[in-house]
């Protein structure tokens, strides 16, 4: 593989307006294979990568391939290459090609190992989801997965219950809605709303037609700021209901019902103060039962693990999404990139998602056919 700078190409000075954008010379990258037989360029950064490769990995590419060329002087070539242009990142890029050719950052089967940064996770979704390369999007959606609890019982056995950072929320969620991971969306906009108030959640709207990674869809922020008032009632009537102090010793089990009573209003104060907050999710410490005789105290404690449970299940409905028994469907398809000893896909295997936009085009003009998606 060689490197170095590509030498510019010549440009007539009567071509150039003063309104047009200034045209830059195409810069060579360090995935320049001198035997490759194809060049992809994404935000004039030229790629020489092998043909063949690109297209059993990729449907979208095999087709494209696949159709007749045109007259070779319409072609644009670089080293008798003909040049693809695309759409994507040069970032993007290399992540994927880096992980095609050089079998960086990729498990495929094994173990995950290091966490790997956004950037490339949020490459191997889109750009595997948008050509159809599925080793990639598995790889990408099993690096989403680690992080983002589907169960209850795997969110409390996280070291960390925020491994997700609050930076990476909005992001996530974003690439969530756009690349088909669904399951992950109830925490992710659990989180949001713990993280965000309505403020600022309207902050993060879509300011853009593209739907930028780095803001909420409408559908997801009307989904927040509706779901701040659903939590604090849906906590109040399953993981906080034994502060009510209307059960006190409905048992017959509280040797002081009065102190109790008064006991839990002092709780209830101290927890949610003036503002409400979403807590529905902690879990049960000490400090709640402060004043607490010991069998109210128990029952709180059983109370507060069964309503943490039953918030649970409620969490899809209250951002208006499928119940986790439809949602998780979704995990079983991760198995085939464990199943995946190589990153050629199975010539049988029906493409991932649709292709909105954004197609890869060159000097080799070619009508792409619209993916189905999956069932």
């Amino acid at each position: 593989m060689s490197t170095g700078i590509q030498p510019p190409l010549c440009h007539r000075a009567d071509d150039l307006s003063d309104e047009s954008p200034a045209l830059v010379d195409p810069v060579r990258s360090d995935i320049w294979y001198d035997d490759g037989n194809v060049i992809l360029e994404a935000e004039a950064t030229q790629f020489k990568v092998y043909r063949g490769a690109l297209a059993e990995a990729s449907s979208v590419f095999k087709d494209m391939f696949s159709f007749p060329q045109p007259a070779s002087e319409t072609i644009r070539a670089v080293e008798g290459c003909s040049v693809v242009q695309l759409s994507d990142t040069a970032e993007d890029v290399t992540f994927i090609l880096q992980a095609l050719y050089q079998r960086k950052y990729v498990a495929f089967g094994g173990k995950t190992g290091a966490k790997l940064p956004f950037g490339i996770v949020s490459a191997f979704l889109r750009l595997g989801q948008k050509y159809d390369i599925r080793p990639l999007y598995f790889e990408g959606r099993n690096r989403a997965f680690e992080d983002i609890p589907v169960t209850l019982a795997v969110h409390d056995s996280l070291k960390d219950r925020t491994a997700v950072d609050s930076t990476e929320l909005i992001p996530l969620v974003a690439l969530a809605r756009k690349t088909g991971l669904l399951s992950t969306l109830p925490y992710l906009l659990y989180r949001c709303c713990v993280e965000y108030s309505a403020k600022k959640l309207m902050a993060y709207g879509p300011a853009m037609p593209d739907q930028s990674t780095d803001t909420l869809s409408h559908q997801d922020q009307l989904a927040c700021l509706a779901g701040h008032p659903v939590i604090y009632k849906a906590q109040a009537h399953t993981t906080y209901t034994w502060l009510s102090t209307v059960q006190i010793n409905m048992l017959g089990t509280c040797a002081r019902p009065k102190l109790c009573k008064e006991a839990k209003r002092t709780i209830r104060l101290q927890t949610f103060r003036l503002v409400p907050k979403i807590i529905a999710l902690d879990l049960w410490s000490s400090d709640l039962s402060t004043g607490l005789c010991k069998e109210c105290s128990s029952i709180a404690h059983a109370k507060h693990d069964a309503g943490r449970a039953e918030f649970w299940e409620q969490l899809p409905a209250i951002f208006d999404l499928p119940p986790w028994s439809e949602l998780l469907k979704e995990r079983p398809d991760i198995i085939q990139s464990h199943q995946a000893s190589a990153l050629i896909p199975s010539r049988s295997a029906p493409p991932l998602l649709d292709v909105d936009n954004g197609h890869p085009t060159s000097s080799q003009t070619a009508t792409h056919r619209r993916l189905p998606r999956l069932p």
